[in-house]
């Protein structure tokens, strides 16, 4: 609380929130994030990652720029029809070691709603009017996934996704990261799996359009629950 009381001081943009429930975990906490922003787009960066200084420019260059969708959907033009932005990163290991992650330059609905997307938080540009449409992000889904995954799939059912081709985040895994425990933790592994089935429970509205999506998704998500049991046995 020091160290963002001693930000806020230097900067009256600068907005703490610390009274928020535990319960809901980084869901809430982005929710709360959005509810009290004041500007036209929402970016998050979760605490132990790293913008670089060009990564807001870059996307903002994109919205400015897309006219991409020849025919808008529902009315709309075709600046609203772009929902958010994300752009590659680099993961950087506790042992120095670096690894570039590069979004999907096609098929990005597909991508998404196999949940083989490798978009994370704080690599994202969204209008703050896009996340309040969708519902924001689902607080009773585990801790482990924040809810992305979800917002991601309700996300593309009516917007498109664009990125930036260049790492403009830096991802630490540092000891302490909750998704690198997320990861090890048989129990973690599990809630994530959970994640998984209960997201697509939430959209079977859209995987009832694209019935092999579903069936390729289902197939991996059996593989997963297959490979859980055997490392609990």
């Amino acid at each position: 609380k020091k160290i963002i009381a001693a930000y806020a001081g230097r900067d009256s943009r600068i907005r703490p929130l610390l009274e928020i429930p535990h319960f809901g975990g980084p869901a809430r906490s982005r929710n709360a994030g959005v509810a009290a922003s004041r500007g036209e787009y929402v970016a998050i960066l979760d605490d132990d990652d790293e913008w670089l200084p060009e990564k807001l420019e870059k996307q903002l260059h994109v919205y400015e720029e897309h006219f991409a969708s020849p025919k808008p959907r529902e009315g709309g033009s075709r600046k609203e029809n772009l929902g958010l932005v994300g752009c590659d990163f680099i993961n950087i290991y506790e042992d120095g070691t670096k690894k570039i992650h590069a979004m999907p330059k096609d098929r990005i609905k597909e991508h998404v709603l196999l949940f083989d997307f490798n978009l994370q938080m704080s690599t994202i540009l969204c209008p703050k009017r896009v996340l309040q449409e969708i519902g924001g992000f689902n607080e009773t889904l585990p801790v482990a996934g924040g809810g992305g995954l979800d917002v991601f799939v309700r996300l593309v059912k009516k917007y498109e996704v664009m990125f930036v081709y260049e790492p403009l985040v830096k991802r630490y895994f540092l000891p302490n990261r909750l998704s690198k425990h997320a990861t090890l933790s048989p129990e973690n592994r599990a809630l994530k799996l959970f994640e998984l089935f209960r997201t697509y429970e939430l959209n079977d509205d859209i995987y009832r359009q694209y019935p092999a999506i579903a069936s390729r998704l289902w197939r991996d998500l059996g593989m997963r629950y297959a490979r859980l049991l055997d490392d609990r046995a």
